[in-house]
């Protein structure tokens, strides 16, 4: 059975950067093989208006939606998602070594919930002998998603009520 680790906190609660500071702090310690994706915000000011999707291994970066309309792109919520970006994550999730350890994905949200996004990825991530999943979710769809992988073993850490240290520690014992 996979392990799958839910990264959860309100909107804009400093889910990435705890992902970035997580990928630093494990890295220095451990040999550890880890692909996926960050999802960093654009803003333009202090208005936030689309993402970037950084290639957690190659630091290549590919537009993954926006706030501003495009014709053809997909809206969910108040974005419209680039079909680009999210080939471009999909390639990620499906490009893997037999030695990643860990694989995460940032975010998994209504889109993944619904079947669009890389709900097909993750599922093909889940037989036995796959890496462990890493996943950011808000705290509004968290119970959605538990009970969509409910078959598996799930460990939930809530950004916004323990310390990053403490988190990281406990996701240590899991991934090593």
């Amino acid at each position: 059975m996979n392990s799958i680790i839910l990264i959860c906190g309100n909107k804009n609660s400093g889910k990435t950067a705890f992902l970035k500071d997580f990928i630093n702090t494990i890295t220095l310690k451990k040999d550890i093989l880890i692909a996926g994706f960050l999802a960093e915000g654009i803003y333009n000011g202090e208005h936030k208006t689309g993402f970037n999707l950084v290639n957690i291994q190659s630091r290549d970066k590919k537009l993954i939606c926006t706030d501003q309309p495009v014709k053809g792109w997909e809206k969910t919520g108040r974005f419209y998602f680039n079909p680009d970006g999210l080939l471009f994550g999909k390639k990620i999730l499906t490009n893997l070594t037999k030695l990643t350890k860990l694989v995460i994905i940032d975010e998994y949200g209504p889109l993944e919930l619904s079947g669009g996004g890389w709900d097909h990825e993750i599922l093909q991530l889940l037989p036995k002998n796959k890496p462990t999943i890493m996943m950011t979710v808000r705290v509004e769809i968290l119970s959605d998603v538990i009970q969509k992988y409910s078959g598996h073993e799930i460990h939930v850490y809530n950004i916004n009520q323990h310390k990053t240290s403490a988190i990281i520690q406990e996701i240590e014992k899991i991934i090593l």
